[in-house]
């Protein structure tokens, strides 16, 4: 969910979003969730691709390893 836009320009797909949350879950033994973030991807029919992810949480959980949390990576 979040705010999303989607344009083609010329051969190129582009796709912004901000205050963006997703998750995926593998059963109950692991889960990935990002919150509140904001990402730019734009990708050219010569395969070249653009992907930028910015600011918002990543929490994991890993049966066996705990939970991770991040609210800044470089």
């Amino acid at each position: 969910s979040g705010d999303l836009g989607f344009a083609k320009t010329g051969t190129d797909i582009v796709a912004v979003g901000s205050n963006v949350t997703a998750a995926l879950s593998a059963g109950t033994s692991a889960s990935l969730r990002l919150s509140n973030a904001s990402f730019g991807l734009r990708s050219g029919a010569a395969g070249t691709t653009a992907f930028e992810l910015a600011n918002g949480t990543l929490t994991a959980t890993v049966d066996g390893l705990g939970n991770l949390k991040a609210t800044s990576v470089v």
